[in-house]
């Protein structure tokens, strides 16, 4: 990453002609490169070329052009990591009082651009004289800026061919599998402070009738039973520790099954006839709509 007196060290032996805060802006993030030992190879219209990023000229390049345009500035460099090189496609948008900084690797082309925005007035000095430190307001924090936006990104990015982290150990591996696995009985959707009902100790079923409310249905050793279940019955939960879901059982009536009454037996109303459709009423008002049979009351 770059320092701040070799970044403005740079940009004293170039000797860059500034319009704005902008091309004050723009240079400084050149300038950080170049002091991080990137080295120039295409700048201005050249850098904006359709595969500048994919076949990057070989030959370095002085800084002619750089400012060409009005409000967009591009760099392109090249860095050797031993017997490695990468390329970085380096983009500047002025807007409005802000200069947008995206940057690209040759090493992650299928990943997003690494951007930072810098409020160009925050380091503008204001001074056209030919001392160039005086033309920069807190340079050093502008320095530390593109460092922490852009090129500790960029160096933190493993390069291809490095060495790969090293595997871990089979005893390792199995022990966050286990650490992992989802256990049925493990899972707990409720709110702290949830107190389970008790389950019923003897055994019940469809054909013997199990508790009433408040009390859990006992789950039976084979995985069949009552169509009443407590939670942490084994037909929510899938095989091979999957997620809870609704079991894939086929449809229809289950054998054995017998219709549980709705009331008491013998008590007119609570009986099954009672969900049978009333006969069709004879043609006129309905009896609601005439009080005492007089139709004419309302």
């Amino acid at each position: 990453m770059a320092i701040e007196n070799s970044a403005m060290a740079v940009i004293k032996a170039s000797r860059p002609s500034f319009r704005n805060a902008h091309d004050k802006i723009a240079f400084a993030a050149h300038a950080a490169f170049l002091a991080s030992g990137y080295t120039l190879v295409a700048t201005g219209p050249p850098a904006f070329a359709e595969h500048a990023l994919s076949s990057p000229p070989s030959d370095e390049v002085g800084i002619e052009g750089w400012n060409e345009f009005d409000d967009s500035y591009g760099f392109v460099y090249v860095k050797k990591d031993g017997s490695l090189s990468f390329t970085v496609l380096v983009k500047c948008l002025a807007m409005g009082d802000h200069l947008v900084i995206d940057a690209l690797c040759s090493r992650d082309q299928d990943k997003e651009p690494i951007s930072v925005d810098i409020k160009a007035s925050d380091f503008d000095g204001g001074n056209e004289s030919g001392n160039y430190a005086d033309q920069y307001k807190d340079f050093g924090k502008l320095v530390k800026e593109l460092n922490s936006g852009i090129l500790g990104k960029i160096e933190r990015e493993p390069t291809t061919g490095s060495a790969a982290p090293a595997a871990p150990s089979r005893s390792g591996t199995n022990e966050r599998a286990e650490q992992t696995e989802f256990n049925p009985h493990d899972f707990e959707p409720y709110l702290p402070g949830f107190r389970e009902p008790p389950i019923l100790p003897s055994h019940h079923d469809d054909l013997l009738p199990g508790p009433g409310a408040g009390i859990y249905p006992r789950i039976s050793p084979d995985i069949g039973g009552p169509m009443l279940i407590g939670p942490n019955d084994p037909r929510w939960f899938r095989p091979a520790g999957e997620q809870p879901g609704f079991p894939d059982f086929s449809l229809g009536v289950p054998p054995g099954a017998r219709y549980d009454p709705v009331g008491p037996p013998d008590v007119p109303g609570f009986g099954p006839g009672r969900f049978a459709r009333n006969p069709r009423r004879p043609p006129g008002n309905h009896p609601d709509l005439e009080p005492f049979g007089d139709p004419d009351l309302i």
